[in-house]
């Protein structure tokens, strides 16, 4: 994931039978390591400001999504109460929400989570809906969408009701 100022990438890189994250400074090709953990710390994403990360990891025993303070590298669980799968975070462009992938029941579905209040909310109801990214104006969220007829590319509004699983 490219910082918001495009002079940093955040990588999650295997080494010494772990796999953890990174930042690479893109001009010194500097490498830092920001976690060290024996679980799986892995799709950063940075927070519009860049002074935080969103990421994933099965560091309480099941897949949940982090927060990583990256100036004192605190870590802060944020979806251990919703489930035992959330992965792909992305922050919305105000970076007050995370969008993710959430698995409930057997199915993926997007799912949002608000910063600041923890209130959460599955945006879509697929069997198998993945890898969101947002619009740059916070209002969209695409995703792909797997079914018996392949994978198609979908919208939904941020609240999870315009053109609700619509092909883009």
């Amino acid at each position: 994931a490219f910082s918001p100022d495009g002079k940093t990438l955040a990588l999650a890189l295997s080494k010494n039978g772990a796999t953890n994250l990174y930042l690479l400074n893109l001009q010194s090709k500097q490498l830092t390591q920001l976690t060290r953990d024996w679980s799986t710390d892995t799709s950063p994403a940075f927070s519009p400001d860049g002074k935080s990360l969103a990421f994933a990891s099965d560091r309480s025993g099941t897949l949940g999504l982090y927060q990583l303070d990256i100036a004192t590298q605190k870590t802060t669980p944020l979806t251990n109460a919703f489930g035992l799968y959330n992965s792909d975070p992305v922050y919305t462009p105000d970076g007050e929400q995370l969008i993710f992938t959430h698995l409930v029941d057997g199915a993926y579905h997007i799912a949002s989570l608000d910063l600041a209040s923890q209130e959460f909310h599955e945006l879509t109801s697929g069997l198998n809906d993945q890898s969101p990214t947002i619009s740059p104006n916070g209002y969209l969220v695409l995703y792909t969408s797997d079914s018996h007829r392949g994978i198609t590319l979908k919208q939904t509004s941020i609240e999870g009701d315009l053109n609700h699983g619509l092909p883009v």
